[in-house]
């Protein structure tokens, strides 16, 4: 078959297989909605105080671990700390900033270059806040006692954005940071503003991560797998929805397969065969994952994760349908089986409410 698709004969048996080439800006994207979808529901399901605390001790943690992953030098003074900064961290990014001032008590700064443009864009009150919380969890690394100040926003009109780093402060700035949160709301675009610059996975994935874990410490098990599992199928919904264009008023699974193939899978990297493509349902091994880090680091999340976005992505097409999944690659299976059933059963009612607790370590992912 000539196109999104690889048909295969072996004997008696045919399947079909994806084309899998990740394109960049595409994964981007999804790495850029799963963070706003994120941040969103927390917004949206979570008293406002507690949700902005999650969201700002995620972007804090956020600066921690990416100081730890790429900034190796030792650092004592704000000089050190910039010139570092900048290399290892800014500069990887696709960051750009100038700093108008170095001096032994603070740093004086300019970002002119976001490398979040359509974050930013779709939700200034939280990306803003974010990437303060980004810089002062760098900052904090070599200067605990310290604090950061932000000013003008790109986001807000303005052209470039101003941070303030002192060496030590005793004004309680991180406090008015996070009101900014408390009023915030997100407008996904239709379409991404143009931007040469893509952000490393890692940091994506890192993001992510941070903004999980936020979650799960900040409030109760059952409350924060709810909050995941409703961001992972908006997000299916928001791609599906975006990316597939041509929608037949009813589908039938050989078209879902075939334009899921060409606007999501393969674009995002994800290696799929369909052993079994019925009237009733599809049965898929994944054998190629587009984020093996975030799946590694954390698979009681990622995994789960997964399961919901295909999930959004299926009853977009199949409303009365249901998706279970069975092994996955994170815990040592050779391929994530994921089975799409036309019309739920009963005994698939009590997917979801599994991969629930999955996600709170309650319940074993091996499920079909």
């Amino acid at each position: 078959m000539d196109g999104a698709l690889a048909k295969i004969k072996s004997a008696d048996k045919t399947v079909w297989m994806t084309k899998p080439k990740q394109n960049k800006e595409f994964s981007q994207m999804i790495a850029d909605y799963t963070i706003l979808l994120l941040i969103d529901t927390v917004l949206n399901d979570v008293d406002k105080k507690i949700a902005s605390e999650i969201i700002m001790s995620a972007a804090e943690e956020l600066g921690s671990k990416v100081f730890d992953e790429y900034v190796k030098e030792k650092i004592t003074t704000p000089k050190e700390w910039a010139d570092a900064v900048n290399e290892s961290v800014f500069n990887q990014m696709g960051t750009g900033i100038t700093f108008t001032k170095i001096e032994d008590d603070r740093i004086e700064s300019n970002v002119f270059k976001c490398p979040t443009t359509y974050r930013a864009t779709s939700a200034p009150d939280i990306t803003c806040p974010f990437s303060y919380g980004f810089g002062r969890g760098l900052w904090r690394k070599i200067f605990p006692e310290g604090e950061v100040m932000m000013g003008n926003t790109i986001a807000k009109g303005k052209e470039t954005c101003s941070f303030t780093f002192l060496v030590k402060s005793k004004e309680n700035i991180r406090e008015k940071m996070k009101q900014m949160f408390e009023n915030a709301s997100v407008e996904l675009k239709a379409e991404k503003p143009a931007t040469s610059t893509v952000a490393p996975a890692k940091v994506s994935n890192l993001t992510i991560l941070c903004i999980t874990e936020s979650i799960f410490k900040h409030i109760d098990k059952s409350s924060a797998s709810e909050v995941i599992m409703n961001t992972a199928e908006k997000l299916g919904n928001r791609v599906f929805e975006e990316y597939v264009k041509e929608k037949p008023e009813k589908w039938t699974t050989m078209e879902w397969t075939e334009k899921t193939a060409e606007n999501i899978w393969n674009p995002q990297g994800t290696g799929v065969v369909f052993s079994e493509i019925s009237d009733k349902k599809i049965v898929s091994h994944v054998f190629k994952c587009p984020t093996p880090e975030r799946a590694g680091e954390a698979p009681h999340i990622a995994c789960p994760f997964s399961w919901g976005y295909a999930r959004g992505v299926w009853k977009k097409a199949f409303p009365e349908g249901e998706v279970l999944m069975g092994g996955t690659m994170a815990h040592g299976a050779p391929t994530c089986e994921f089975t799409w059933f036309v019309k739920a059963e009963k005994e698939h009612a009590e997917m979801r409410e599994k991969v629930k607790k999955y996600l709170t370590k309650e319940e074993e992912i091996r499920m079909l």
